[in-house]
């Protein structure tokens, strides 16, 4: 649900305030992508939409680039900065890999990472025009060192052809109340 709205906004902003032409729905469905007439046309349409993603301020929204190795964060909002304690340029060109490499091995989740992985590579093949969404449950650390239990809804975001995996990452819990409950109980 999170991801779908997400989606809405975008489309909103970016064909109804910025006057940007849709593509035909014809070609939407038959996986065929929009070719930009410009390298700035791109660029524009690219700001539009991640600006648009990103201006809900109350959720924490995430958008990774699947059409390249390892699907790198293109944007974040300033939701994502305020969970993760950290400005914008500490994740803009991160991977998903690199915003858990820090975490102790106990706290990693490998079903998480493949299933990150393995959605990213569907979503940045070209053929692929809807997919269904994926969440994960994974630890995340604040810039302080402090964890904590992230639920990361993923959903796949093409507009005009530009293909983007947005996520909207909830915290689902503080890890370290979770293990000095769990130490209490025993």
């Amino acid at each position: 649900l999170i991801s779908k709205r997400l989606k809405v906004l975008a489309i909103q902003m970016c064909f109804g305030a910025s006057g940007i032409k849709r593509q035909p729905k014809h070609a939407e469905s038959r996986g065929q992508q929009y070719a930009a007439q410009s390298g700035d046309e791109a660029c524009n349409l690219r700001d539009a939409v991640t600006s648009a993603l990103l201006c809900d301020k109350e959720s924490a929204i995430v958008v990774f680039n699947p059409l390249q190795t390892n699907a790198p964060i293109v944007a974040v909002n300033d939701g994502f900065c305020k969970l993760l304690h950290a400005p914008q340029v500490t994740f803009v060109g991160a991977t998903y890999a690199e915003l858990i490499h820090d975490l102790p091995q106990w706290a990693i989740s490998r079903s998480a990472k493949e299933n990150f992985a393995s959605f990213c590579t569907m979503c940045g093949n070209g053929d692929v025009s809807s997919i269904g969404e994926t969440c994960l449950v994974q630890t995340f650390a604040r810039s302080d060192g402090s964890l904590f239990m992230g639920y990361l809804s993923l959903s796949l975001c093409v507009v005009q052809g530009m293909r983007f995996v947005i996520g909207a990452l909830l915290e689902a819990g503080d890890v370290t109340l979770r293990l000095s409950s769990a130490k209490q109980a025993q």
